[in-house]
């Protein structure tokens, strides 16, 4: 139910109309994925590791792009590469839950320089899925990227919340199914739903 309610609300977002602004900047995924109860000032306090170096957020996040990112450079058509990229960061959250709860859960004790690195990061995701773009049959709406990488993150979020032990990879086929929805319609979604499954 919260993976459903996750899903629900990223298409939600996806089809609401334009974003909202927040500060004088349009939102961005990241307000999707800070935790309730954070202050704005603890956006911008010092990570936690004074020693010189890098705070544990920061090398999870960075593991977890480069884990993706090279996972992407798959050769294939769009969505090949991105069930590649996805396959591979459920994979590395399902070997490093403590990791996975970094990077998607962090807490509101993070420092300056982890958020911003979180913020490049997620930009970073949005482009890439974004590149459906590029092959879709339809015009997808503006924020689609946005949208569906906030309803990735909280359908992550709710299982590693909810479950113990949380197992991620199952979520591939429903998450990519989410993914193409807005780039290649209906009917692509329905077969990335059975994607994995076994032949018969």
């Amino acid at each position: 139910m919260e993976r459903r309610a996750a899903i629900i609300e990223g298409t939600r977002k996806m089809r609401g109309g334009p974003p909202r602004r927040h500060a004088a900047e349009q939102a961005s995924v990241a307000c999707a994925i800070l935790p309730q109860g954070a202050s704005r000032a603890a956006r911008h306090e010092p990570p936690k590791d004074r020693g010189g170096a890098p705070a544990p957020i920061e090398v999870a996040l960075s593991l977890a792009l480069q884990r993706a990112a090279a996972a992407y450079d798959t050769p294939g058509c769009w969505e090949v590469r991105t069930r590649a990229a996805l396959s591979a960061l459920l994979g590395l959250f399902d070997e490093r839950p403590d990791l996975a709860r970094l990077c998607v859960d962090q807490s509101a004790s993070a420092g300056s320089a982890a958020l911003a690195l979180r913020e490049r990061s997620l930009a970073i995701l949005v482009r890439r899925i974004d590149d459906g773009r590029h092959s879709a049959r339809r015009q997808p709406p503006p924020d689609a990227a946005q949208a569906v990488l906030a309803g990735t993150i909280g359908a992550i979020r709710a299982r590693l919340l909810h479950s113990d032990p949380a197992t991620l990879s199952d979520l591939l086929d429903p998450l990519m199914s989410f993914l193409v929805l807005p780039y290649r319609g209906a009917a692509a979604s329905r077969r990335e739903l059975t994607r994995s499954a076994p032949l018969p």
